[in-house]
């Protein structure tokens, strides 16, 4: 009797978990997810066969550990991290989860640090002849005040290690840069506060801002040949103004794909990769601003276009042949109504604007799978609650 493939997804927490959880479910393969929080959206997936928690630590062996016995447990046919600490764990210690389970292609520790780290890949960026914006990369507060007077204003100031606009300050001024500088550079790591992701720190990047659209190109290498692509235009993004996208149109922009590939084929890059644009229309040229080398979380627009990025890996995981699908089609529309379009909604001053084509775009809500949805929305009152009460506190 032959069993039904199988998948483990981690990061369940994340809106990307639960559209590959839906996606992987609804062709048939059992989903096993994982994640920090007992009230992860996948968990509570129809779609999603069992589930199991990992602890969040600083150096990742706990999550091993607790990663490692629900493979062993639940013997995955593909286990599929999503995002920076899974990815970095598995990485670290794949060698042992491949005793147990097929992994999907991975880039090297190396390469996977080197795009990681905002500071190396700016500086791998210009090495390569990449259009980024200005960057400088200051040691510490006296070398920021020896420069704040010679920039021009607003700049940005970013975490080396961060995601989804995390940690991101703009400053309008040399003094408000010092400030902000000192404040971010001092902050306390909280693990708590992002649990998903590395938050870092440690000397921040100071970069001009640029006033732009993002562009996004979205690749799966195998060992430096691009298999499939897709490529985007962020509509909007929340949180403001840093926040990740909420809104997307897809484009055909042939300079994404050839600015992307001659940053990652030097690095023999394989695997799944989302590389971030501005278009500076002073120069009308892309900057490159950020690079993610793992799984995104609007993942779901590249699947509701044909482009499944997370089906492919799991076929290459299984020594099958990849099938990359048709090409996508261009100016199709994908939007996360539940419920980042709801609060951009209720925070935008044009509210007539804000709503004008929300009925003409795919989206997450799945009426069939509901109730992760409710579940959501759950969590997100009990955290208004909780930091209500926490700002009474404060203020007696």
């Amino acid at each position: 009797m032959n069993h039904p493939l199988s998948v483990m997804i981690l990061d369940a927490d994340n809106r990307a978990a639960l559209a590959l959880t839906r996606s992987f479910g609804a062709r048939g393969v059992k989903v096993f997810a994982g994640g920090y929080s007992r009230l992860s959206q996948a968990f509570f997936s129809r779609y999603c066969a069992a589930h199991f928690l990992y602890p969040v630590d600083e150096n990742g062996e706990k999550m091993h550990a607790a990663i490692l016995s629900a493979v062993k447990r639940f013997k995955p046919d593909v286990l599929m991290p999503l995002f920076d600490r899974t990815f970095s764990v598995i990485l670290k210690y794949q060698d042992q989860y491949r005793e147990y389970t097929r992994l999907i292609p991975l880039p090297s520790r190396t390469a996977f640090a080197e795009l990681q780290d905002k500071g190396t890949l700016f500086l791998r960026a210009r090495e390569n002849k990449i259009p980024v914006p200005d960057t400088f990369f200051p040691e510490n507060a006296l070398e920021v005040r020896s420069i704040a007077g010679k920039l021009k204003y607003p700049v940005l100031l970013k975490p080396r290690l961060s995601w989804g606009g995390l940690g991101i300050r703009c400053a309008a001024s040399p003094s408000e840069l010092c400030a902000l500088y000192g404040r971010l550079s001092n902050a306390e790591q909280r693990i708590s506060s992002a649990p998903e992701v590395f938050f870092d720190t440690r000397r921040p990047l100071i970069q001009e801002y640029i006033d732009g659209e993002v562009l996004n190109f979205y690749g799966y290498f195998d060992h430096s040949a691009l298999k499939a692509f897709f490529t985007t235009k962020t509509i909007r993004s929340y949180p403001l103004p840093f926040g990740h996208s909420i809104a997307a149109r897809s484009i055909k922009h042939g300079a994404l794909q050839d600015i992307s590939l001659s940053l990652l084929r030097p690095l023999g890059w394989n695997g799944i990769v989302d590389i971030q644009y501005i278009h500076d229309r002073r120069d009308n040229t892309l900057k490159l601003i950020d690079a993610n080398p793992r799984f995104w979380s609007t993942i779901e627009f590249a699947i509701a276009s044909g482009i499944d990025f997370p089906g492919m890996l799991f076929q290459k995981a299984l020594d099958e042949p990849v099938n990359p699908g048709p090409d996508f089609p261009e100016g199709k529309e994908f939007r996360w109504i539940l419920y980042d379009e709801l609060f951009y909604l209720l925070r935008a001053p044009n509210k007539l604007q804000a709503f004008r084509g929300l009925h003409k775009a795919s989206c997450e809500i799945s009426l069939d799978d509901c109730l992760p949805h409710c579940v959501r929305f759950f969590t997100i009152v009990r955290s208004v609650l909780n930091k209500s009460i926490s700002s009474e506190a404060g203020a007696e």
